[in-house]
């Protein structure tokens, strides 16, 4: 290997190795650490989660698989051989999203929940595969609600829909 090839294969390694550290799911026995307020005064109570699946959080929590999803009408298309899945635990979210990994932390607010800093790794996705998983990832960022509906897991907002079944153990 030149020189050359050795200074420009240093920023792409350093770039995957920051998206597979990112991609890295904690254990749900891991706590956020304590955030300080800036004022003296007392810290208002927590932030409750506004939707019935935050209130059944156990129910949701494990390995899921994407049935079928919609963005903006149109349905995600799905690939057999790159299915998109999903692992829920108290505080993340991972999973494949046909061709990449995926993570993004849970965050409940007054106007429901959204997943946050969804990160992934960098592999190309072309064809069917990487327009099922453009669809996919930008139907998950604009998740607002998470509910059962029977035995199914739907993540819902604007324009989106998935809806996941248990994954086969």
């Amino acid at each position: 290997m030149t020189r050359m090839h050795r200074l420009l294969a240093l920023p792409v390694l350093a770039l995957l190795l920051v998206a597979c550290a990112g991609a890295a799911a904690p254990t749900p026995t891991q706590n956020p650490p304590p955030t300080q307020s800036p004022d003296p005064t007392p810290a208002s109570p927590p932030v409750q989660p506004t939707d019935p699946a935050a209130n059944e959080l156990d129910a949701i929590i494990g390995e899921w698989l994407l049935e079928e999803g919609t963005l903006d009408g149109q349905p995600i298309p799905m690939v057999p051989e790159a299915p998109i899945t999903l692992s829920v635990n108290a505080i993340r979210v991972t999973g494949t999203s046909a061709c990449n990994s995926y993570g993004a932390d849970w965050v409940f607010t007054n106007d429901g929940l959204r997943l946050d800093d969804i990160t992934m790794t960098l592999m190309l996705c072309e064809g069917h595969i990487g327009a099922s998983e453009t669809a996919y990832l930008e139907a998950l960022r604009r998740t607002a609600t998470v509910e059962l509906d029977g035995e199914r897991l739907v993540f819902a907002g604007e324009g989106a829909e998935l809806r996941f079944v248990p994954a086969d153990d």
